[in-house]
């Protein structure tokens, strides 16, 4: 919970998914094999978690274990997000929803994180395929389930990853606040560093001070999404980016889009790459540069979201279209 199973050693989960698939304990051992992908996932490491995803899938539908059908559910529909499907994300997360409601209410701790998580990034990929109320309804369902510090935690974490996406400074700034309240120490740090950065990206746009907010935030990826580098990566460089250009310092913005760039070009996780887009337009607005090259790059970020039904991402391209020609 601290670490996030970025942290763990994927060689003993192997041995261990073996043991327990050698004394017949098939759903454990499907817990341990989903615990290797989410480690491979969560490093984006995605030559390495595709093939356990795929997997994964395969036993789910070889199953009659609705625990053991949305763990392949999950897997698989969270590698459609990390490949930039979010439609297929979509199709899929919601399926292993279903299959977790089947399930009894007595949970083991992987079974319970499996629970929380999946209905997390449920809610993203549902506001990224343009329904931002039942994302909402999700989040809501997320913060009734539970009051412990890990819990609250999970909540804050996707609340302020749907408010990044969706543009919404009110909700990152609700959500950070009770994220950072709940663990002051940041003991949760992987998910603890979404819920700080996302209060850096607020008080960037809307805060006296913006050019302290972002460095701050600079300093959170460094220290904790870099090395080793860890999911997310690329959109929160591109969420820099917007953080500087708020700051009116245009040099650093792009240097942390040409950094987000490279690292979804490099690592592969690319469903945030039209919000990325969309930053390199308004870079470009801000910069003053010629229309037509400000069109074309939103543009590019409206047919990219197109191709990976991220709805929410086409509208907010076509609502730049609409204030770049309110502007002329």
């Amino acid at each position: 919970m601290r670490s996030m199973y970025a942290g763990a050693e994927a060689s003993l989960l192997e041995r261990a998914e073996d043991l327990a698939r050698s004394l017949g304990r098939e759903l454990e051992a499907t817990g341990f094999l989903y615990s290797r992908w989410a480690t491979h996932a969560q490093g984006i490491e995605l030559d390495r978690s595709a093939p356990l995803a795929r997997r994964l899938l395969q036993q789910g539908e070889a199953s009659a274990n609705p625990v053991i059908q949305a763990y392949g559910l999950q897997a698989w529909g969270i590698h459609q997000w990390d490949v930039g499907h979010i439609g297929e994300a979509f199709r899929y997360l919601r399926r292993s929803e279903a299959a977790l409601l089947a399930t009894a209410t007595e949970e083991d701790p992987l079974r319970r994180d499996l629970r929380l998580l999946m209905l997390g990034l449920l809610a993203e990929v549902s506001a990224l395929h343009g329904d931002v109320p039942d994302a909402m309804e999700i989040l809501a369902q997320i913060e009734a389930g539970g009051t412990d510090a890990y819990a609250v935690t999970v909540w804050a974490t996707m609340c302020v990853r749907v408010a990044v996406i969706t543009g919404n400074v009110a909700l990152a700034i609700s959500g950070a606040d009770r994220g950072i309240a709940v663990d002051p120490d940041f003991s949760f740090v992987f998910m603890g560093t979404y819920t700080r950065l996302a209060q850096c990206w607020a008080q960037a746009l809307t805060g006296p001070d913006p050019a302290a907010a972002a460095e701050k935030a600079e300093r959170l990826i460094a220290a904790n999404l870099l090395n080793p580098v860890r999911s997310c990566v690329s959109t929160w460089h591109g969420l820099l980016a917007q953080m500087w250009i708020a700051a009116g310092d245009l040099e650093q913005a792009e240097a942390a889009l040409d950094r987000a760039d490279y690292y979804l070009r490099t690592y592969g996780q690319r469903y945030g790459e039209s919000l990325i887009l969309l930053i390199r337009a308004e870079l470009l607005k801000a910069q003053r540069a010629p229309r037509a090259i400000i069109r074309d790059a939103a543009e590019a970020a409206r047919r990219t979201a197109a191709e990976q039904e991220a709805h929410l991402l086409e509208a907010r391209a076509r609502e730049f279209f609409a204030d770049l020609n309110r502007s002329k």
